[in-house]
């Protein structure tokens, strides 16, 4: 798999929307051929992917302490204690499900609907942002 950056100077507006097209069908080409490892409709109503070599790499390079959690990190999406909006971007949101003494946090990238992990980890604080969801008691 390969990946291309480029700049296009264009401002013809027909040519725009080919261009956005073609970028959509080439994200959603990478996801594809990437491998889903699982999707789920969160709390939210927003469909978020879950790819391989994301989970991959998250599990042994970023946070090794999720390996063998997909189950949860599923869960956390799917049916989360508390959902956030990150402070610092706006398409950016925090899933959190309580495991014992820590929580799962779950951080992902929302776009027009659609989204994707960033990243899980375990965690004893929530981050601050603003709270778009809490389960009730």
């Amino acid at each position: 798999m390969f990946h291309c950056l480029f700049t296009v100077k264009v401002r013809h507006p027909a040519y725009i929307k080919v261009i956005k097209k073609v970028y959509i069908f080439a994200s959603l080409l990478i996801f594809w051929m990437d491998g889903i490892y699982f999707e789920v409709i969160s709390k939210l109503g927003k469909r978020i992917v879950v790819t391989t070599s994301r989970l991959d790499l998250i599990a042994k390079t970023k946070h090794p302490e999720i390996s063998g959690k997909e189950e949860e990190v599923r869960e956390t999406l799917y049916n989360p204690d508390e959902i956030r909006l990150s402070k610092s971007d706006a398409t950016v949101y925090l899933y959190y499900k309580y495991y014992g003494g820590l929580s799962l946090s779950v951080v992902v990238k929302h776009k027009n609907g659609e989204g994707f992990v960033v990243t899980a980890y375990y965690t004893d604080r929530i981050k601050e942002g603003k709270q778009l969801y809490k389960r009730q008691p």
